[in-house]
């Protein structure tokens, strides 16, 4: 790991599980600057409904994701 934050951009996306709040909070407080997530994804919904398998080594699964780094 880097010994001082830098320049890193992530797109995060939990798949509608739980792990976006822990993630964000852990990521800045080491000093990086704040990602972007997936806010249709962010909250967590046992139904999945942005993706038919949430497994990101599923096809589709990530492609909103994707979609937020062609744009940034």
């Amino acid at each position: 790991m880097a010994t001082k934050p830098n320049n890193l951009k992530v797109i995060y996306t939990p798949l509608h599980g739980v792990g976006a709040e822990t993630f964000i909070k852990v990521f800045e407080k080491s000093g990086f600057k704040a990602t972007n997530s997936c806010q249709r994804t962010s909250k967590p919904d046992p139904d999945f409904p942005t993706t038919a398998f949430p497994n990101p080594e599923e096809a589709g699964a990530i492609d909103m994701a994707l979609g937020i780094c062609k744009r940034k």
